[in-house]
């Protein structure tokens, strides 16, 4: 009987072929979203802002109560 050497494929000699690049296609039709998404953006910001300030400025009275809540208090526990 006579034995026959055949030779194993250890690679596969299609992935040494280079791949064809593919060419991407932008389509630009998120000019008006990107404007929307900003000027909501602002928005947001605006309103926080609005609302910091507005604590900022009522900040001495909400002091002033709870001060005056804590001398209810201990006038209360105190007094009995």
């Amino acid at each position: 009987m006579k034995q026959i050497k055949i030779k194993p494929n250890l690679v596969d000699k299609n992935l040494l072929n280079p791949i064809k690049k593919i060419e991407v296609v932008v389509v630009n039709t998120t000019s008006n979203f990107n404007f929307y998404s900003n000027l909501i953006g602002i928005m947001v910001v605006i309103i926080f802002g609005m609302i910091l300030y507005q604590r900022y400025i009522n900040k001495e009275k909400i002091e002033i109560e709870n001060q005056n809540r804590l001398i209810n208090l201990h006038m209360y526990v105190n007094g009995k």
